[in-house]
Formats: structure tokens, sequence, C-alpha cells
């Protein structure tokens, strides 16, 4: 399994990583190298061995090779969530354990599925950060949110998160976390009503990166764009830095 696991983190992942980063290296050796088997055997059978091309990973339900207790409840439970994802618009949403931080559940499927967001590879990231944010949380009504930033995962493609703790009862046992999609903060800020042929709202970010996507550069000013290619992306307009 790690093998074949490997060949795909060389190979389908590493490729678009590269197209979408002018050819950089994705690290994927050193990421493999350090996942445990458990990570390996669900990356394996919900990734890897997943009929469903790049991108698509979250159409299988079931691997009929993978016949554990978690197969069973994620054919059960899977097309529930992803029902939700589906008409909430959201990018991905996940499931965390609240002790080894480990991501149980995704829709999307992405390279952080099964790893630790306390000592795994995607640890130190925005996504690690909302999570122990909210695992650190004593309310039931709680919830914390993160900025975008590049995201390995996604391609280095900027993301964001919401995550809230999940209680059984008084029992605080885990973290749901949402990937936040860019296209329904594009819905909200693309309205142009009364800005005529020319006028636009956009968002930029204190590093002065766009937000959301710029309706009249959407080439150099979208928000991937920008965080893909910085020096090209950024806005330093005197508005924008008042």
């Amino acid at each position: 399994m790690g093998a074949e696991l490997a060949n795909y983190y060389e190979q389908e992942f590493g490729q678009r990583y590269r197209e979408k980063n002018k050819g950089a290296d994705s690290d994927a050796k050193r990421i493999i190298a350090n996942l445990s088997e458990d990570t390996v055997a669900h990356q394996f059978y919900f990734i890897e061995d997943n009929p469903n091309p790049l991108g698509e990973k979250e159409n299988m339900d079931r691997n009929e090779q993978d016949r554990s207790r978690y197969g069973e409840l994620h054919e059960r439970l899977h097309p529930v969530v992803r029902n939700y994802l589906r008409y909430f618009g959201y990018y991905d949403i996940f499931l965390a354990d609240l002790e080894t931080g480990t991501i149980v559940y995704s829709v999307f499927k992405e390279l952080d599925f099964s790893t630790s967001l306390i000592d795994g590879p995607y640890a130190d990231t925005n996504f690690g950060e909302v999570f122990r944010t909210a695992a650190a949380m004593l309310g039931k009504d709680e919830y914390a949110i993160v900025d975008y930033r590049n995201y390995a995962p996604s391609y280095e493609d900027p993301a964001s998160f919401i995550a809230s703790p999940v209680f059984d009862g008084e029992r605080k046992i885990g973290v749901a976390m949402f990937q936040m999609p860019i296209e329904r903060l594009n819905h909200i800020m693309g309205e142009r009503a009364g800005m005529g042929e020319t006028g636009e709202s956009y968002l930029v970010g204190p590093d002065s990166l766009m937000r959301s996507d710029s309706h009249r550069d959407p080439e150099r000013r979208s928000v991937v764009a920008s965080f893909h290619d910085p020096a090209n992306g950024k806005v330093e307009t005197e508005p924008a830095k008042a």
C-alpha cells in the first residue's frame, strides 16, 4: 500500500502540484515517510485505490476491498455529509478527533485525510491553527475562523477554515471544520448593480493579496492567482492601504 500510495503522491498529485506551482516539488517523499500505518491504509483505500479521477474522490462511498468497521460507517454516512456540502456550497467538510487531532473524515479526501493536525505534516498550517483553537473552546456555540493562506493539499491554493468543537452530551469529543468556498464569497462581492462598465468591489487582505476575485483583472487578481504570484497579484493602491 505504501509503495502504491507513494507513487500517487509523486505522479498524479505531484504532477498537478508542479503544474500549479511553476515546477516546484511537493515534498512528497518526506511526507510519505512520516505517515502512520493507519494513515497509509486509509489514504490507500480512499485516495489511491479510488477509481474516481483526481478532484472527484468524493464520489466513492465504499472501497469493496476495505472490510473494516470504518468502511461500513463511511458507506452509510458519507452520502449524507456529501449532500450537505453540495447544498451549502462548502469546499470541504472535516471531522477531527479531539485527543489525537486525526482527521477521521473529510468529504473530498485530499492528502490531509487521516493525518494529525497536532503532529502531522499539516499541523503548522492555518488548518492546524484553527483546529487547536476550536479544540480548546469550552462552549458548544463557539467557533474559530482563520484567514486564507496557501495550503499544500490543495496544491498551494489559498484556503480558509472555520471550526467548532463537537460535543457528545457534555463531553467534548472532536472538532468539525469547514474549508470555506471562494466561489460563494465571489458571488456576494461580484454584485455590480449601479457600478457601470468599470466599477467593482473586492476584498483585500492585510498582506495586500486578494480575498475575492477582481472582475476587471481576473488573470492576475483572482484570489488564487494573487496567492500563487504575490509580486503581480498584490493591490497596493492608496484606498487599499487606507
